[in-house]
């Protein structure tokens, strides 16, 4: 905020429908301030942070993170793939 206090998360999502709803149907989805949890984790993940300054900056006591990062498709496939290529 202009006064130095920080942005709190009803005030945000406030923001973001006034925001986003003339292209966002918020009848059928939304977009809000939890939404940026998976997007920032994702973001570092992809840019190379490891993963203790991706918990440190999203304030996560345990590894429960690692549920927001969306890895890009063809990564899952790749991994999928040297996971099946395993010999255990």
């Amino acid at each position: 905020k202009e006064n130095g206090k920080p942005l709190m998360g009803a005030s945000f999502n406030k923001h973001l429908r006034t925001l986003l709803s003339p292209h966002i149907d918020y009848n059928i989805g939304k977009i809000s301030s939890h939404s940026f949890r998976s997007g920032i984790a994702t973001l570092m993940g992809q840019i190379g942070y490891d993963d203790n300054e991706i918990q440190a900056l999203g304030r996560w006591s345990s590894k429960a993170f690692e549920s927001y990062i969306k890895l890009p498709r063809t990564r899952r496939i790749m991994m999928a793939r040297e996971i099946g290529n395993m010999n255990i």
